[in-house]
């Protein structure tokens, strides 16, 4: 019988009725809809290319799109062509037909259809899964770019002794290759076995016949000997994953590596299933002789249960029985690699810890405690939070511009060579606040802010108000205007025949023009056509207000211009402005990061959750990280734009990869300009980092991290202003064992379920001095001794005299608000102060009106950080020592401390329900109210009532 592969042979049938016009009207708008679409992606990827030359990291782009490219273009032709190869064999294996079952006649009328299309119909198959494999692999370019310009780490992992770089680089390109392996194995099974089904070589009917034919059956055993292959190697690698595998010992969240179930049982586990794999593989592959599938599909079963039986059950009964009965004893050793792997990873392991008390001795004279106080550190009282609203009011003119909240934090120079602590404001452009509204004013008119506004950080005016020490603008010797800045979201044009709002003398009204030479210029139409279809504003086309000399400004925040020239790097939230040179500069903190480095735990950069108690749950570049590093100095010019990276860590491997995959990218590090080093500091979001690390692992012994006796817990804020986590703060600070002070990123630390004092980790910020990023951690004895931040802040309530004075500010509607509170070691306690701000009832800016001091069981409120510290040390003008706290009052305080915190717990059960909590925390209140009694009794004064 005839192979019934050809359709009719006759004429095609007309479409009745269908005018050429119409058929010529459906073609032009067909050609012009494929048109749109490519200009819409030509436009997309010509504005691309502008930009990056107009920064000047052309090779930026290229690198990234020739790595891309390549990936798409090889992978989606490997995937196109295989599945197109094995579509063909098959057809090419298909038999003659003889007598027609009902299933095969059922078959025929599909033979019939697409034999005219038949190739048409194979090339559009392979063409759509050869773009979609593209595009999936083009999504690895970083995977590639890191493998195909590695660096060793130089160390070596504890289990396999291979180098830190076959995790971090290496394994994930294997691990895609494998991963595309897989999916083009099981496509070509798939349109295989279609293909043999369609035209006869598999049949699912076949009374007293064979299935499939020989060739179709040495056909698929050739693939499923592929893919049995590719599940050999899979499990192979999978010995290697075993070292940065997360999760497994509850007792150390975020944990990575292997366990003692991993070693002992999934790690044999994985190479004998990976012989059984090589097995069933060359049991299939046997096939091509044998013509049956008996022993390879037994041979697939025993797999299977092997699978379950030694990959599966074999591992949970070594847990249960072994590991889980002395589970400190057995995991010891994988927790010691876990802590050494984790402390060089995030850069912690020359942490110095020093044993503190906590508490003063009491033979410490008030008189040298508050000599000593002086001298301790410059304690910052302008809480950038608050003083924004004060900068706002003093300093913002007209409602177009508008100072970031929270305001930034630099250092200035000071009289004898010093450097002193200030609050920097940057005048931006409030796009929300532009008078008109129309599309000129928003892109064209208002397109920039004007000036820098600093405020000594540790003093303010008498009226408690900011004390305002420069603007940016003063002489000339400043570019204050502001094209690029934090709050700068919004496209601009300049330089064309609109003239822009500007509050520089020297315009005499009439306006500015930019100079700075940055953007890309509007001048060719078909420019302009592009950015108007990638911005969706057709008024770049026909506007009278866009000249030929225009040039179009967009990306202006720094992180985003860092980004996009390092798209390698993970960029700190916290950018900041300093005067460098004549010119404001963004400073902008890059890190290099993986999450593959063997044995560490992971963590969350960058996020709320990893400066609390969050352990993150994210994956890979999602935030969630196991090795970080402090590696490039990036700074954007608020005027121009310009973008410079500095090479920081020099001895990163990352970064030493990354700048071979993109070269002369990152300037060396003695590139960095004198003017700039002053203002470089420790930055903000790897301290957080290395803070929620070290509550655990400050400690270095495998059974102390296990039984998570030493833990410390990173503190709320106080003054509970929605922050979570309690804020680093920078302050010049005299560390024990020194003589000076050194300008550092401090944080206090809890005991973990505890509110004492449990340590106080610094770490040297001071990008000039030798010893930048020296971490020193002042550990107090087991349980914590002294008050801790919440403790300390509770009192503004329960001390008597404090809270008279708290009570008095809010009279007449004012509002108390509450500064950041500052840390400070001092003749081995902790001395706290914290700025109270008063907010008038007619909501204006807060300002500064109290400083509280506290210093073991001292407490002190004075209208000024010196008032206070005479107070609280005995030391006042009159030279009479205030009424010693007698221990019945100090009991009165505490007790009432407590009630104060059952009451908060109790009315929070309540607004969730939780009536349990709520009694527990009713009879707390009832026996702090008791106590107080008690000790009230004692003193003579009022008892408290409930």
């Amino acid at each position: 019988m005839p192979d019934r592969e050809e359709g009719p042979t006759g004429p095609a049938l007309a479409v009745g009725g269908t005018s050429r016009r119409v058929r010529a009207l459906f073609v032009t708008l067909g050609a012009l809809a494929v048109l749109g679409m490519a200009f819409v992606m030509f436009s997309g990827f010509w504005t691309d290319w502008l930009w990056y030359r107009s920064v000047r990291f052309t090779s930026v782009f290229t690198v990234t799109c020739r790595a891309r490219l390549g990936l798409f273009t090889v992978f989606g032709l490997v995937m196109a062509v295989a599945v197109g190869l094995n579509v063909h064999l098959a057809h090419r294996l298909r038999p003659p037909l003889g007598a027609m079952s009902a299933e095969q006649q059922s078959l025929d009328r599909y033979r019939l259809g697409i034999a005219p299309f038949r190739t048409w119909l194979l090339v559009a198959v392979c063409a759509v899964v050869g773009l979609i494999a593209g595009a999936s692999a083009a999504g690895q370019w970083r995977t590639w770019l890191l493998y195909e310009h590695a660096v060793p780490f130089g160390t070596k992992d504890p289990r396999f002794g291979l180098d830190v770089s076959f995790y971090t680089f290496y394994l994930p390109w294997y691990r895609f290759l494998l991963s595309f392996g897989f999916a083009a194995v099981l496509l070509c099974l798939l349109a295989s076995a279609l293909t043999h089904y369609l035209y006869g070589g598999l049949r699912l009917a076949t009374p007293g016949g064979a299935r499939a034919t020989a060739a179709a059956t040495g056909h698929l055993s050739v693939l499923m000997g592929l893919f049995l292959s590719l599940k050999a190697v899979a499990y192979w690698l999978d010995r290697y994953g075993l070292a940065v595998k997360g999760g497994g010992i509850k007792a150390v969240p975020g944990w990575s590596g292997l366990r003692y179930v991993d070693a002992d049982a999934y790690l044999p586990a994985k190479t004998i299933l990976c012989c059984i794999a090589i097995i069933c593989a060359l049991l299939f592959f046997a096939t091509l002789w044998r013509r049956t599938w008996s022993l390879p599909v037994l041979g697939l079963g025993l797999m299977a249960l092997s699978a379950i039986l030694i990959g599966g059950l074999y591992p949970a009964i070594v847990q249960k029985f072994q590991v889980q009965p002395d589970e400190a004893a057995k995991e010891a050793p994988y927790l010691q690699k876990n802590i050494d792997a984790t402390r060089a990873a995030y850069g912690i392991a020359n942490t110095k810890e020093t044993a503190y008390p906590g508490t003063a001795a009491s033979s410490v004279p008030a008189t040298k405690l508050r000599d000593d106080a002086a001298g301790a550190a410059d304690v910052p009282l302008l809480d950038p939070d608050l003083a924004a609203p004060a900068f706002q009011q003093a300093r913002a003119g007209r409602g177009a511009y508008a100072f970031d909240s929270p305001l930034s934090v630099d250092r200035a120079a000071a009289p004898g060579g010093t450097q002193r602590e200030t609050v920097v404001g940057v005048r931006e452009l409030n796009s929300d606040a532009v008078p008109g509204g129309d599309w000129i004013d928003d892109h064209l008119r208002y397109t920039h802010g004007y000036g820098l506004v600093t405020a000594d950080a540790d003093t303010v005016t008498a009226s408690g108000a900011p004390d305002f020490t420069g603007t940016g603008a003063g002489g000339g010797a400043v570019q204050p205007r502001i094209y690029y800045g934090e709050q700068t979201t919004r496209y601009a044009i300049v330089d064309g025949p609109t003239p822009e709002a500007d509050e520089s003398a020297g315009t005499g009204g009439k306006g500015y023009h930019y100079t700075g030479g940055s953007g890309v210029s509007l001048a060719d139409p078909l420019t302009r056509a592009a950015y108007a279809v990638q911005l969706g504003q057709p008024q770049l086309l026909y506007s009278d207000a866009v000249g030929k000399k225009s040039r179009i400004l967009y990306d202006r925040t720094p992180q985003q211009r860092v980004r996009a020239v390092a798209p390698w790097l993970t960029v700190d939230d916290d950018p900041y402005p300093a005067v460098v040179d004549g010119h404001i500069e963004w400073v902008v903190d890059g890190y290099t990061t993986s999450d593959d480095y063997p044995y560490s735990s992971r963590t969350t950069l960058g996020d709320p959750a990893s400066a609390g108690d969050g352990d993150g749950a994210s994956a890979a570049f999602d935030g969630q990280v196991n090795y970080v590093r402090d590696a490039v100095k990036a700074t954007v010019d608020a005027y121009t734009g310009q973008v410079r990276l500095y090479q920081w860590d020099t001895t990163d491997p990352v970064l030493k990869t990354w700048t071979r995959a993109y070269p002369g990218t990152v300037l060396p590090r003695s590139a960095i300009p004198a003017d700039l080093m002053p203002h470089l500091r420790y930055p903000t979001d790897l301290f957080t980092v290395q803070r929620q690390m070290l509550t655990r692992y400050h400690v270095t012994d495998a059974a102390a991290l296990f039984s998570g006796d030493q833990q410390l817990r990173v503190p709320d804020d106080p003054a509970d202003k929605g922050s979570g986590a309690i804020r680093p703060a920078y302050l010049d600070v005299r560390l024990p064992g020194s003589t000076t002070q050194r300008y550092s990123l401090t944080s206090v630390l809890t005991p973990a379920g505890r509110g004492t004092l449990g340590g106080y980790l610094a770490v040297d910020s001071d990008a000039t001095s030798p010893g930048y990023g020296t971490l020193t951690l002042l550990r107090t004895p087991a349980g914590g001794a002294g008050p801790g931040p919440a403790q300390v802040h509770d009192r503004l309530s329960t001390d008597t005299g404090v809270a008279a004075q708290i009570g008095a500010l809010r009279r007449g509607g004012s509002d108390v608000e509450y500064g950041e509170q500052v840390a400070v070691p001092l003749d081995g306690g902790m001395l706290y102060a914290e700025p109270v701000y008063v907010r008038g009832a007619g909501a204006g800016a807060p300002l500064l009106k109290k400083v509280l001091v506290a210093y073991g069981n001292r407490t002190a409120l004075g209208d000024t950080l010196g008032d206070s510290l005479d107070d609280l040390f005995g030391t006042t003008t009159s030279g009479a020592p205030p009424p010693a706290a007698t221990g019945a009052s100090q009991a009165v305080q505490q007790a009432l401390a407590d009630a104060q915190r059952a009451y908060d717990a109790g009315q929070k059960a309540l607004k969730a329900g939780d009536w349990t909590a709520y009694g527990t925390a009713q009879r707390q209140l009832g026996e702090a109210l008791q106590r107080a009694r008690a000790a009230a009794s004692d003193t003579g004064t009022p008892a408290p009532t409930s």
